[in-house]
Formats: C-alpha cells, structure tokens, sequence
C-alpha cells in the first residue's frame, strides 16, 4: 500500500511536469495548473481518505465540479458588471448630448441677435458621483463661430510655409458673450469656458 502510494506521486509528479511543458501559455494555463495542484494534494491525502473510507475520485469529481461552478459564476457577474457600466456609460453619453442641444437651443437665438456669434460645439461635466442632471453641471465648454449663411461656403484662410499665422482678431465683446451665457445656462463664471473655432478665444 505504502509502496503503490509512493509510485502515484512519483508518476503523477513527473506527468504533471511534462503536462506543464505541453500546455501553451494561455489563460487556462493557471486552470490547469490548479487542476494538477488539486490532484497532487488528494494524492497526498488517500492514505487519510482510506483510514476514513472515503472513495478519492468521487472527492476529485465533487471538487472540481464545484470549482467550475464557481468560476462560471464569477464569470457570470463579472459580465453582468461589465454589461451594467457599458448601459450607465450610453446613458451618460445620450444625457449629455441632449443636454448639449437644449442648451444650444437657449443660446443660438441670442447669440446671433446679440453678438454675432453662433455655437459650434458644446462639451458638458458633470460632478463626480452624481446625478447627471443641470443641477450638478461642473462646467461647460463651447466653442462659437462665424455665423455663416445656408449654403454658403467658409473661407480657406491665407497659409504660409514657415510663418505662423496671425490670429483673427475678434471683434466680439467678450465679456458681453459670457454674460448672455452665464444668464441663459444659470452658471457661475467659473463653470463656463469659451473656445471660439480654430482656437481658444
């Protein structure tokens, strides 16, 4: 008995090194390395499963099913998390662009009458951790424009190779756009920052 359970190891041990030198190296590497490692452990223990009458391959068997079990239901969660931040992720996404074309549609109309300026972009943040709704907007980003004509084409500015080009002066009151924003958003001026088209203003 001792002599047979001295042979199992030895084999065992010397399968489980050649296995391990086939197996390529992958993500199931370490599942198969925790099978052998479970093998070679109850191998180990047959003497004490004698002395209990305990059959060791029903123990193996009910091991290692429950082990799978586990780990499909690991993986099961870990999906389900995934899946869960992807749809928090979209909603995000959706609600700031609505957000964005409301805002557009508050301030397009002054902004043309006013400044003759339109906006081109708008970027919103949000407040880490809360809800995404106007109450916690952390900031704003627009960029304005140039209001342009239907069917009009923008004009190509002037390149030149080797010299920086000069930056369009801005005929626009600043100050006064900022303060027709802030107004119709309801923002501190802190939470809003201008950009106009081609560079920061």
């Amino acid at each position: 008995m001792f002599k047979e359970w001295i042979t199992e190891i030895v084999v065992f041990v010397m399968i489980a090194a050649i296995i391990d030198l086939l197996i390529p190296v992958s993500s199931m590497q370490k599942y198969i390395r925790l099978v052998i490692g479970m093998i070679l452990i109850l191998i180990f223990l047959k003497p004490v499963f004698f002395l209990f009458n305990t059959d060791v391959e029903q123990v193996l068997i009910r091991g290692t099913k429950d082990w799978l079990e586990a780990e499909e239901t690991n993986a099961g969660e870990k999906t389900a998390e995934l899946q869960k931040k992807e749809i928090v992720r979209a909603q995000g996404a959706y609600i700031s662009e609505q957000m964005a074309v409301q805002l557009k549609e508050q301030a397009d109309p002054l902004l043309k009458q006013h400044h003759q300026a339109e906006i081109q972009d708008i970027q919103i943040g949000f407040q880490k951790g809360e809800q995404l709704t106007a109450e916690h907007i952390s900031g704003v980003t627009v960029t304005l424009q140039e209001p342009r004509e239907e069917g009009t084409v923008k004009q190509i500015d002037e390149v030149v190779i080797g010299r920086i080009p000069k930056q369009k002066d801005r005929t626009h009151d600043e100050a006064a756009i900022r303060t027709t924003l802030q107004k119709a958003w309801g923002l501190d001026p802190g939470q809003l920052t201008i950009l106009w088209e081609g560079g920061t203003s």
